[in-house]
């Protein structure tokens, strides 16, 4: 399992010799941060409640609906409530 480029196990070296340097990986990553568009505050605060909102609804559902089944499984067992 060889080639001229040294196989396999060469991979790691180039990889590491083809890196950009630390200065400018962070001018690049500085850039692209100047490209996105962050959300304004309303929209931040707007989507975070309703993340919150849907997590506790959802937290509900499946909290009354496992009350409902271990209700029903002690039924079928037991046969009373």
């Amino acid at each position: 399992m060889s080639s001229k480029n040294g196989g396999f196990f060469n991979f790691g070296r180039r990889v590491i010799l083809e890196m950009p340097k630390p200065v400018t990986f962070l001018k690049e990553v500085k850039e692209e941060l100047n490209k996105v568009v962050w959300p304004t505050r309303d929209q931040t605060v707007r989507y975070t409640i309703l993340v919150i909102t849907v997590a506790v609804v959802v937290g509900l559902f499946l909290g009354g609906l496992d009350y409902i089944l271990t209700l029903f499984t002690n039924f079928l067992i037991q046969g009373d409530l």
